[in-house]
């Protein structure tokens, strides 16, 4: 994170005392879109299975740390024995043969059994750091999931909040040429001009209104996007910024890095979870002890009794695989193998953020730096236009240059709505690479 935070000092060095040759931009609180991130957050399904696994992964953990417990088991059998078990003794007192059982066909019973492992092997603890690894695995990813919509919800907000502004734009150039239209319908009635102009004039206000139908209905269906993202039906109304506003340096001072991205900690996490899973594998070639009792209250009884008896047994047991033709040396290769790949694995990650991290803030920069290149743009664009309109009317120019000056304006509006819209949506990847938002 040193890297992170150093590569934002240089941000804000960089843009301290930017002055903004723009059309000045009324800057609110960021209250609307974090009231649209919440919504976004709290409805999102991914982040909802994410917490079911985060529920699944704690049960995970506590059945783990059960395996410390004694186990009780129970139970019951019934058999019909057709040659029942009969001891025959000769005894020299006797004339004939002491015969004992031989009678009990039905034997039945209930039993029960109290096992308590004292040493698997370190398979108890090593399932365990297993779980607890598993269980953390899932909160980082829940994590990550949260990053991608906050950034996929200011992407869907801002998105909006440009097409508003670009329909805008477009209705300020219909009224812009609805106006020429006036003046030229002034000058053909004074015979300075032919009728030519008007109707070239005329299907100019055509295109002007197809373009602002094209623009309303896109606007429409990014609304319809924006609500289905937030939860909210499709036609529900939406409260948003008037225009997108200038990045300042407020801003960009009050970006805070986090420690680090969950990805990075998810792969330190998935190198816990081989190294646990290889202790498990050992442990199956290591001494398993284990102590318990047994009770029953079955029949044939004592002494071949046909009657229900009770009994009970304490015992303790011990195995261990003698040889196995190498298979636990393969198997720890395996884990070591595993192991290694995640390691290599949080590396390429760590590579990766690093590379997203340096260009998003490069992309940032030349942003602001288009947002400053077409500010400057439109206001020459406005004089332009002005210019041109006197012009015409003193009868200097054609309409045809009157008609590309306001073309010229429309272009110069709507690359400046786009430079803001790109340098917010890159202002956001910077939130989102540095794990900077504000949840």
């Amino acid at each position: 994170m040193n890297k992170l935070s150093y590569s934002f000092l240089i941000i804000l060095l960089i843009f301290s005392g930017r002055v903004n040759a723009s059309e000045p931009q009324v800057r609110g609180s960021y209250s609307l879109i974090n009231s649209y991130r919440e919504k976004a957050l709290e409805y999102n399904h991914d982040l909802k299975i994410a917490e079911k696994n985060i529920a699944a992964s704690d049960e995970v953990l506590r059945m783990a740390k059960n395996e410390y417990l004694p186990k009780l088991s129970g139970s019951a059998s019934y058999k019909y024995v057709g040659n029942p078990t009969q001891l025959d003794l000769q005894l020299p007192t006797m004339d004939a043969p002491l015969s004992v059982g031989g009678n009990n066909h039905n034997q039945y019973g209930a039993f029960l059994n109290l096992m308590q492992p004292v040493y698997q092997g370190g398979a108890i603890k090593a399932s365990v750091q297993k779980s607890m690894s598993e269980k953390e695995y899932s909160i980082y990813q829940k994590e990550s999931l949260q990053l991608n919509v906050l950034y996929v919800s200011d992407y869907k907000y801002w998105s909006t909040v440009a097409n508003e502004e670009v329909v805008r734009v477009s209705e300020q150039l219909k009224a812009s040429i609805e106006q020429l239209v006036l003046i030229v319908k002034q000058r053909v009635d004074a015979g300075a001009v032919s009728k030519n102009d008007l109707l070239m004039v005329e299907v100019k206000l055509n295109e002007a209104t197809y373009q602002l139908m094209q623009l309303q209905t896109q606007l429409a269906v990014n609304k319809m996007s924006l609500n289905s993202f937030i939860g909210s039906p499709l036609n529900d109304s939406l409260t948003t910024d008037s225009s997108i506003p200038v990045l300042s340096e407020t801003e960009l001072q009050g970006v805070r890095p986090k420690d680090d991205r969950p990805e990075i900690r998810m792969a330190e996490t998935g190198i816990d979870i081989q190294k646990a899973t290889g202790k498990l594998r050992d442990s199956k070639y290591l001494p398993q002890i284990n102590v318990g009792a047994e009770g029953s209250y079955s029949s044939p009884g004592y002494n071949f009794d046909k009657d229900l008896d009770p009994n009970y047994a304490f015992y303790a047991k011990i195995s261990m695989p003698l040889y196995q033709w190498g298979k636990r040396s393969k198997e720890k290769r395996i884990s070591n193998y595993q192991i290694e790949i995640a390691q290599e694995n949080k590396r390429k990650i760590e590579e990766q953020i690093q590379l997203e991290t340096q260009s998003a803030i490069l992309s940032l920069q030349q942003a602001q730096k288009q947002v400053d290149l077409t500010g400057n743009s439109l206001e020459k664009a406005f004089q332009n236009e002005k210019m041109l309109m006197e012009r015409y009317a003193e009868g200097e120019i054609s309409v045809l240059e009157v008609l590309d000056g306001q073309v010229y304006r429309q272009t110069a509006q709507m690359n400046y709505v786009q430079a803001k819209l790109n340098a917010q949506m890159k202002y956001s990847e910077v939130l989102k690479t540095v794990n900077a938002y504000p949840f």
